[in-house]
């Protein structure tokens, strides 16, 4: 990460920033018109500048910015957005669906439209609908349709240092999930100090055995990738929760929807009954409902579509200086 320099002036602007929780995940969007024509100082100075609005934004929420995605897009380009959390400031190659949720409700009051708005996205692996529905105030309905997801690998087992055996399952959905079983591993699904930080440790030490053992091809770009979060699963009431583990050592509050649509691709291949919808919830009590809408069976792809719907707030929309 490159340090600002304050007589640095950068040709980069930020004239918005719009601040959300996706299913209570923090998700700030801005548009930086020149990100791509940007050096690799400037693009450093810009995302140490988000970082800082991210802490500043989210003081209330008492969330640090390593918690918060950011989001930029291109200017006149809806239909790509960048994630910098990645340090490679590369166009996400995944779906990046909660991004996709947050820069629909922004389009959506960009539009002053007062029904409900549908927006598209082109990804690698198919069109992503998201249809916007105003509830209250600052809340909003969204729901993203046509996400494609595969089951790659069921009750898959590897070594992993400071842990032992793990055994998983290993889901597509725009990018490679691994999901494995809480309490195997001796972790009960709360938001109680010593297991979030055991989620946290396990998250990050499982992704880098992943990185060595489990390297994956891509269906849709056909290039290699390597597993990019940790599902820890478990059951609530009958209800199936989750907790997200990231690269970065953090556990998403929300369930996350590609996470969410993972989840239940694994109930499916573990021939579990397939209800017409599922709720899945996060450890902080989150949630997200997620529908199978068709099956493809053809040629052994074992692509199933889904829907998933979450809810977004708006919390602030502003520019970043001045």
């Amino acid at each position: 990460m490159y340090t600002s320099n304050p007589g640095y002036q950068s040709s980069l602007t930020l004239p918005e920033v719009y601040s959300f929780t996706v299913a209570g995940q923090p998700v700030i969007i801005t548009t930086l018109p020149d990100l791509v024509k940007a050096d690799q100082t400037e693009m450093g100075i810009a995302t140490e500048r988000l970082a800082d609005l991210a802490k500043d934004r989210l003081d209330k929420l008492q969330l640090s910015p390593d918690q918060t995605m950011l989001f930029t897009k291109r200017s006149g380009d809806n239909s790509r957005i960048i994630d910098l959390i990645n340090e490679s400031y590369g166009l996400n190659t995944g779906l990046s669906l909660d991004g996709m949720a947050a820069l629909s409700v922004r389009r959506y009051l960009q539009s002053g439209a007062t029904n409900a708005g549908s927006y598209s996205y082109n990804t690698p692996a198919a069109s992503i609908q998201c249809m916007v529905t105003p509830l209250t105030g600052y809340d909003f309905e969204c729901k993203l349709m046509n996400i494609p997801v595969k089951t790659v690998a069921t009750g898959q087992e590897t070594g992993v240092p400071g842990i032992g055996l793990v055994k998983f399952d290993i889901v597509f959905a725009g990018e490679f999930y691994l999901l494995t079983a809480a309490d195997t591993l001796g972790i009960t699904l709360s938001h109680e100090k010593t297991m979030l930080r055991r989620m946290e440790d396990y998250g990050q030490w499982i992704l880098r055995a992943a990185a060595i053992n489990l390297k994956q091809i891509n269906p849709f770009t056909m290039q290699e990738a390597i597993p990019s979060a940790v599902v820890f699963t478990g059951t609530d009431n009958a209800f199936p929760i989750q907790a997200t583990a990231t690269p970065q050592g953090t556990i998403n509050h929300s369930p996350g929807a590609a996470a969410s649509c993972t989840r239940v691709a694994s109930l499916a291949a573990l021939k579990q009954p397939r209800e017409a919808t599922f709720i899945i919830r996060s450890l902080f009590g989150y949630q997200s409902l997620v529908a199978i809408t068709e099956t493809d069976n053809s040629s052994g792809s074992d692509i199933i579509t889904m829907s998933v719907t979450l809810n977004v707030s708006l919390l602030q929309a502003g520019h970043l200086f001045g």
